[in-house]
């Protein structure tokens, strides 16, 4: 039986992978900083990292050095630079991949972080990245060979993200207490600062103005680490705004009910000025929501503007962005259009099954050329 072991925070996506590998026959190992939230597969061997703001790196990479010692993996795959990637150095004698989620942390390294990053990835024995973008700014900035790093799309699972969930659809609408006639707009992509929930908000009067009924479902967190005063913050912007009976703001809800609140929207909105890859988006297109975007690398290696979904420059420009989803609300058949297209290509090239296989066979191939 091949070993595994990531060094991540247990999120949907994570999630999904030890599920899949367990299911292949791996023994899969798990460390992380961070309590999960989620229900995990039973077969999973985890480790918690203590947190401690005094000795917190030195000690992890101590431990996790130990840890690895002890449980002899085939392979370690460290998810995203900033928050595992960097304990690269702790990981010898197994081959090691670093997953880069994107290179925006580069905007903010310097000094002792950019020069832990570029140990990291000197260390690595591959550097994988959602978008092909990313390749040439990794390599250009961190002086990487290009062959080290490859692109692979994690895709989505089309068996459980599809439109086939019309019965739950209307007993969650009925719950919510939403009209079939009602159109939807959603984000599933936290509230922070980085997913543009004021922007969200703005929007949202703007095409109140035109449609009062419109509706907006908006999570408190889908991830771990959201800042609890933006809660707070935007609570009072919905009821300064007088935007109480539009927006609807749920609890995290379980991985398994995700494709059920897409389904019951017309519309989902990405504001995040940086997303390097996110399968979210292809959830959502899978789901047949309208995916609305910034232009950015992780959005234009997907949507073709006015083809399949919309591209924004600039998330600010709230009217521009509400013109759009007013005119998606005048004609329906957009939405039938874009997800015909939308249907064919992820299909074709994110299926997630298919890329999982494409995953499992790097696993593989390293470790061999270790043996």
């Amino acid at each position: 039986m091949k070993k595994v072991c990531y060094l991540s925070n247990i999120e949907g996506y994570m999630q999904s992978w030890i599920d899949f590998f367990i299911e292949r026959g791996w023994k899969v190992y798990n460390i992380s900083r961070h309590n999960t939230k989620l229900k995990v597969n039973p077969q999973l061997k985890e480790y918690k990292l203590p947190l401690n703001i005094y000795i917190g790196f030195p000690l992890h990479l101590y431990l996790i050095y130990k840890i690895i010692k002890k449980i002899k993996p085939d392979i370690v795959h460290a998810q995203n630079m900033q928050s595992y990637g960097i304990y690269a150095t702790a990981i010898r004698d197994f081959p090691l991949i670093i997953h880069e989620g994107g290179p925006d942390h580069m905007k903010t390294s310097k000094n002792i972080q950019r020069f832990i990053e570029k140990m990291a990835y000197k260390r690595a024995d591959l550097i994988t990245t959602e978008m092909e973008e990313n390749k040439s700014i990794l390599s250009k900035e961190y002086h990487i060979e290009k062959n080290k790093i490859k692109s692979l799309l994690w895709g989505v699972d089309l068996s459980v993200f599809n439109r086939n969930y019309k019965e739950e659809v209307e007993k969650l609408k009925k719950r919510l207490e939403i009209c079939p006639e009602d159109f939807v707009m959603i984000s599933n992509r936290g509230l922070n600062e980085r997913s543009g929930y004021k922007q969200l908000l703005y929007i949202l009067k703007e095409v109140k103005k035109n449609y009062s009924s419109i509706k907006m479902v908006l999570f408190k967190s889908v991830c771990i680490d959201v800042k609890l005063q933006n809660y707070y913050e935007i609570k009072k912007m919905i009821e300064k705004m007088n935007l109480t009976k539009n927006v609807i703001l749920l609890d995290p809800v379980p991985r398994r009910e995700i494709p059920i609140y897409l389904n019951i929207a017309d519309v989902a909105i990405n504001l995040l000025e940086l997303d390097n890859g996110s399968s979210a988006i292809a959830e959502q297109m899978a789901c047949g929501c309208i995916v609305i975007g910034i232009d950015n690398i992780g959005y234009r290696g997907r949507i073709i503007n006015d083809k399949n979904g919309f591209l924004f420059k600039d998330r600010n420009n709230i009217k521009e962005i509400a013109d759009v989803i007013k005119l998606c609300i005048k004609n329906p058949e957009i939405k039938e259009k874009f997800y015909k297209y939308n249907k064919k290509y992820l299909l074709k090239y994110e299926n997630w099954y298919i890329q999982m296989n494409k995953m499992e066979k790097i696993y593989i191939d390293l470790i061999n050329e270790y043996k």
